[in-house]
């Protein structure tokens, strides 16, 4: 960079020179011409002035004399004179140097203009510079051309051709020339000494900053030295140390993100030696985790939930080879839930749970230095298995294969760390789904509404209480009374009340997730348990529930409609209280407030509500 930045400077230093070398040869061929046409006007008139002379004294037949003695001067080549058509009419040819030599002199003679024209052969060591100049009638004090001339002022009596040798001249302009190129080298050496010089510690400090720059792009953040000659707090010096500051803040904020994200994400590994690229890695990482976490949220049953993992370690991880595996160590049952590439061979066939030795240690099991550790994998390929404890009873083991050691030194060494973090993002939300698959098999239920029955909530709230304190998110508890509800008995009978407790039921199950909970506990009394919700969202449920109760038409046998309403109290866990039957009393308190208030309502429980009613 140096070298290059000198050498242009050089070259355009030599432009610059040559220019003034060009400028200069113009001026000093432009002044020799000029001083030969000055010289020419000197001699034209004074051989006109002798001519004058011998014309009065009346010896022009002596003029040859006259001309071959100027002539004769010192850089004169040659001198000759031209008369005119009207002087050759009144006294004739006159000598024979006096005729005109060639075109030059008719053109003069006819136009009477000055003539000029440089002579300078190719390889010749002679140039001339020929003039050649009118001679025209005047009329002055002394001389008075028309008393001899039978001419009219200022016509052309003849002319006078000289050619000057400016060869001394010439070789004058090229000693100077070559002067001025050897000072224009001195110059050129003095100058780059003294840039090299001077400019050097500048220059070294930009091509310091800029290799600095570059390294810095490539995650490795270096100061750079102070070149020698820096003059100490000046500009350049306050910038080095100014940019060291920048590079040192840098670096440090650069590894303090990194170190907090390694421990955020548990990756000690780096996949580059660029601290960009690994930074960006991990953000990459955390950023797919983060929409994964969102999407399952959203997901409705545990095999949905399986189908997006599948999609991540296919196309985020390039594992083309894998299953997923339930164990249920009450039922003794083992499953396939899902499978994709090659079949993973006995430990997926066999009834014998200890042959899945992931499974029976609890703990990861992969390939060893070109051998298996599991039995079950005795073929081709290397394999990594991974349990997962989503019920006391139920186990969810991850079986990976790949077909080369490069893919499970990846796998293990890099990607193995965010494959779990994806998975432990997915437990909570399948253990819920779970949750509620091992419940709607059981026999809590309410045999009228098909919804769960107060023993339900009585033996099983616990372990979904523990799951959301162990997973930190709220329930939203409602607690729902159709009005009115005995006015239907009395006066339509049992039958049209259990019609009615249907229709309020279909509704509750239209307007809830399936994750969410739905209980009656007696009579025309519900319990709503919305498990991840937030306040507004509960309170959402409650009035969409109430609002479709109001416009739902109940027929009569006599083909008459007639519509109920359905008064709903709300509290939340752990908001309004850690204790899971608390919460539910703070609902029958709101419910309570509601039918006192005008029944068709939901109302949120507050402190400020009082009531004697204790349900349990």
């Amino acid at each position: 960079m140096k070298r290059k930045l000198l050498t242009r400077f050089i070259l355009l230093f030599l432009g610059v020179s040559i220019f003034f070398i060009l400028f200069q040869t113009y001026n000093i061929r432009k002044m020799a011409i000029n001083l030969s046409k000055s010289e020419a006007f000197r001699i034209s008139e004074l051989v006109k002035d002798g001519l004058t002379s011998h014309m009065v004294n009346g010896t022009m037949d002596k003029r040859g004399i006259f001309i071959d003695e100027v002539t004769s001067k010192k850089d004169i080549k040659a001198l000759w004179i031209i008369r005119g058509p009207k002087v050759v009419d009144q006294f004739g040819q006159g000598n024979v140097y006096e005729k005109p030599r060639d075109e030059i002199d008719k053109k003069v003679l006819q136009s009477g203009k000055i003539y000029s024209k440089l002579i300078d052969p190719f390889g010749s060591d002679e140039t001339i510079v020929r003039v050649t100049i009118p001679y025209k009638a005047t009329v002055t004090n002394n001389i008075n051309c028309l008393q001899c001339h039978n001419v009219a002022k200022d016509d052309v009596l003849g002319a006078i051709s000289v050619e000057l040798d400016i060869s001394k001249i010439k070789q004058m302009g090229k000693d100077t020339l070559f002067t001025v190129l050897l000072v224009t080298i001195f110059l050129i050496f003095i100058i780059v000494f003294l840039t090299n010089s001077i400019l050097k510690p500048y220059i070294d400090t930009f091509l310091r900053i800029g290799d600095s720059i570059k390294k810095s792009t490539d995650g490795k953040f270096e100061n750079i030295h102070k070149p020698k000659g820096l003059i100490k707090g000046k500009e350049v010096d306050k910038l080095v140390d100014n940019y060291n500051s920048f590079i040192l803040m840098l670096k440090n904020s650069f590894d303090d993100i990194y170190t907090k994200l390694k421990i955020f994400t548990g990756d000690n590994n780096r996949t580059s030696d660029n601290s960009f690229l690994n930074l960006k890695d991990i953000i990459d990482n955390l950023s797919e985790l983060y929409t994964f976490k969102k999407q399952i949220d959203i997901d409705e049953t545990s095999h949905e939930i399986y189908d997006r993992l599948a999609q991540i370690l296919k196309n985020r991880f390039n594992i083309k080879h894998f299953n997923f595996t339930l164990y249920d160590s009450d039922n003794q049952t083992m499953k396939v839930v899902l499978k994709e590439g090659d079949e993973i061979k006995e430990c997926d066939k066999s009834s014998n749970f200890d042959l899945c030795r992931a499974y029976k240690i609890s703990q990861d099991i992969y390939s060893v230095s070109h051998h298996k550790a599991c039995k079950c994998f005795k073929d081709k390929g290397f394999h990594y298995c991974i349990p997962l404890q989503l019920m006391d009873h139920i186990t969810l083991v991850i079986r990976c294969v790949v077909e080369t050691q490069e893919e499970f030194d990846t796998l293990k060494n890099y990607h193995i760390i965010y494959i779990k973090k994806y998975l432990q993002e997915a437990i909570p939300n399948l253990k819920i789904k779970y949750i509620v698959d091992e419940l709607n098999e059981s026999n809590y239920k309410d045999a009228l509404t098909g919804l769960y029955n107060r023993k339900f909530f009585d033996q099983e709230i616990d372990i979904l209480i523990n799951l959301a304190q162990r997973e930190e998110f709220s329930i939203g508890v409602l607690m729902l009374d159709m009005d009115h509800f005995k006015a239907v008995n009395d006066e339509y009978g049992h039958d049209v009340g259990d019609r009615v407790l249907q229709m309020l039921s279909s509704i509750i199950k239209e307007n809830i997730r399936e994750s969410d909970v739905a209980i009656r506990m007696g009579g025309e009394e519900f319990l709503l348990l919305l498990v991840n919700i937030d306040e507004n969202n509960t309170i959402k449920v409650a009035n969409k529930i109430r609002q479709k109760v109001a416009t739902s038409a109940i027929k009569l046998k006599n083909g008459d409609d007639f519509y109920k309403t359905v008064s709903t109290g709300v509290s939340m866990f752990p908001d309004d209280s850690t204790n899971i039957f608390q919460v539910v009393k703070n609902a029958d308190i709101a419910l309570y407030n509601a039918k006192e208030s005008g029944r068709d309502k939901v109302v949120r429980f507050t402190k400020s509500m009082s009531s004697t009613i204790d349900i349990f």
